[in-house]
């Protein structure tokens, strides 16, 4: 994907979908009584930023812009692709790019979303974000299927991506947990500066 690709987007879904959600969002805001003290900036701004993500992870996710070529590859068996690009990284130059940025790439391509989610629900247990997050991927890998199946794009479907996207919403948990425990020990210390 280039950069002109994310740029388009951006114009042509991302704002749309943006104004039409901050629009309702100030509406509600305006019916529901709240001081502006109680607005937790961190959560509002979370919300925002996920849909932003789940709108640039659908296209990219789902479609990326790869027409229908035809061919359907899939793989069912855990760990298989995993140890594939391992061992290209350790054995095989030509390929250990894209075999790293693969693994990388489903990694952090659902980082944000446990980020956000971790945010926005702070008392999430770590149970419940594994959970959401196989359930997201394989929604992502559904779709995937889905529009092979209807013949408007050609993407591969592998269970690897399923694993390695879960790690990559771990990992955004983990980040804003420590985030949020910080926050927490940081407004802490100002009251007591306030008290004493």
């Amino acid at each position: 994907m280039y950069l002109s690709d994310l740029v388009s987007i951006f114009i042509v879904i991302v704002i749309p979908v943006l104004l039409i959600f901050a629009i309702g969002y100030m509406l509600w805001l305006k019916h529901k009584p709240f001081k502006l003290k109680d607005l937790d900036l961190w959560k509002e701004a979370s919300k925002f930023l996920m849909l932003i993500y789940s709108v640039y992870l659908l296209y990219y996710g789902l479609y990326n812009g790869i027409g229908y070529g035809g061919y359907f590859s899939y793989n069912l068996v855990p760990f298989h692709t995993i140890f594939s690009y391992t061992e290209m990284l350790i054995h095989d130059p030509i390929m250990q790019k894209t075999a790293f940025w693969n693994l990388l790439g489903n990694v952090l391509l659902t980082l944000p979303f446990g980020f956000f989610i971790t945010i926005m629900f702070q008392k999430m247990k770590w149970k419940t974000i594994v959970v959401s997050s196989v359930l997201f991927s394989i929604s992502i890998e559904s779709g995937q299927f889905i529009l092979h199946l209807l013949r408007i794009s050609s993407r591969t479907i592998d269970i690897d991506d399923v694993i390695l996207n879960t790690l990559g919403s771990i990992l955004g948990y983990v980040i804003a947990n420590k985030l949020l425990a910080l926050r927490q020990n940081n407004s802490r210390t100002n009251e007591s500066k306030q008290i004493a």
